[in-house]
């Protein structure tokens, strides 16, 4: 009921953004509002933990802020607050990478919620609650896809003792943006190291800061060459102590550190295509994915009646930790040494706020976990959007 009412809703409020959207442009607005509801409907066909189907649910609620609208040069602001709902399709699959990149917790949570300011022309501060993908480890054409790992990296989005800033909670952070030259940035940030409040996990808000919840801070920077080919790469360091994965360890790991890096470019005789490729690399000391590459291709227009549809093929590999698998093959589980999940996806813009994306998921070794067979996920995701 939840489900249909949602998109009830959102279907009544996209026929209002149409026939808004026919009208002429309005002048820019001090507050500007956007509202989106995702549903994605999964069935596992075989393999995995269980055979079976789910539904999740997303509602976004997004106001921003242009301060030049109202003779403020330089300052924005955004508030985001963020409700899923649904069943759990990695329940089911028993994967590391989280198949679906709209999996929540079922609450409401104030997602984002800050204040931007152009200091030069140069360089800016934003100060607030702060998603980190935003910024960091976020391209373009990676976003067609569903599954997780084409989002965030899962060696990154796993970092610190609850999970990193990102979807779908963000946290208190201040960050620098600096863009040198038209083709360059460069991006640093410091985070508190535990985005919810581990005993109120589903809190509408979480600004807190305990002694063990350590900092993180990460940097990146970017580069576009004339012709159009993207270079990324990052560093991130979280400062908390972790409980050690080697089985024979006895001290408390203090401290974990990854790097990553990707590249993204328009395919070369290939009209309307682009392809990327990721890899990073994360202390195995107490981080249970290791390693990760990933990459695909997309392509815009597959039919010439259809010019905003994609079509997109993306693989994702997340290796298991060393310490990890030793400490699980004491324990009677022997683990593989990864994850490998690979992903089909079409995405069909029905109206301007309506698109449909089937979506086809391989995952060979779930979670690393030697006695789960190979999982094959069947979605299709119905998105909703209105201004």
């Amino acid at each position: 009921m939840k489900t249909l009412l949602m998109l009830a809703s959102a279907l009544a409020l996209s026929g209002a953004a149409e026939m808004a959207n026919a009208e002429a442009a309005s002048p820019p607005k001090a507050i500007s509002f956007v509202s989106t509801t995702t549903t994605d409907l999964w069935q596992n066909m075989s393999g995995g933990v269980k055979r079976g189907g789910v539904v999740i649910n997303t509602a976004d609620a997004i106001f921003d802020f242009d301060g030049s609208a109202i003779g403020h040069e330089g300052w924005t602001a955004n508030l985001h607050v963020l409700a899923t709902d649904g069943h759990s399709l990695s329940a089911l699959l028993g994967d590391v990478q989280a198949a679906t990149n709209i999996e929540g917790d079922g609450a409401t949570h104030l997602f984002e919620a800050w204040v931007r300011r152009q200091i030069t022309p140069t360089t800016a501060i934003k100060v607030g609650i702060i998603d980190l993908d935003a910024d960091f480890d976020a391209n373009e054409t990676p976003g067609l896809f569903i599954n997780s790992s084409h989002g965030v990296g899962p060696e990154l989005s796993s970092a610190g003792p609850n999970a990193a800033p990102v979807w779908p909670n963000g946290t208190a952070g201040v960050e620098l943006q600096m863009t040198p030259t038209e083709n360059s940035r460069f991006t640093a940030a410091v985070f508190n190291g535990t985005p919810r409040d581990i005993d109120h996990p589903l809190a509408f808000a979480a600004v807190t800061h305990n002694r063990d919840d350590g900092v993180m801070a990460i940097a990146q920077a970017d580069w576009t060459s004339a012709n159009g080919i993207h270079w990324s790469a990052g560093l991130w360091h979280h400062t908390a102590d972790f409980s050690p994965l080697d089985p024979f360890a006895t001290d408390m790991v203090t401290g974990q550190t990854g790097a990553y890096g990707l590249v993204e470019a328009p395919l070369p005789f290939v009209p309307k295509s682009s392809g990327w490729i990721r890899v990073a690399k994360v202390d195995d000391a107490s981080s249970y994915v290791a390693n990760y590459v990933g990459g695909g291709v997309t392509h815009d227009g597959l039919f010439a009646s259809r010019p905003d549809d994609k079509i997109g093929l993306a693989f994702a590999y997340a290796g298991i930790s060393d310490k990890a698998r030793a400490a699980s093959a004491l324990g009677g589980v022997p683990l593989k040494s990864g994850e490998l999940a690979f992903e089909l996806t079409y995405a069909a813009q029905i109206t301007p706020a309506l698109a449909l994306q089937p979506d086809l998921q391989y995952i060979i070794h779930p979670g690393g976990d030697s006695s789960l067979g190979d999982a094959l996920a069947i979605g299709l995701r119905i998105s909703l959007q209105t201004h």
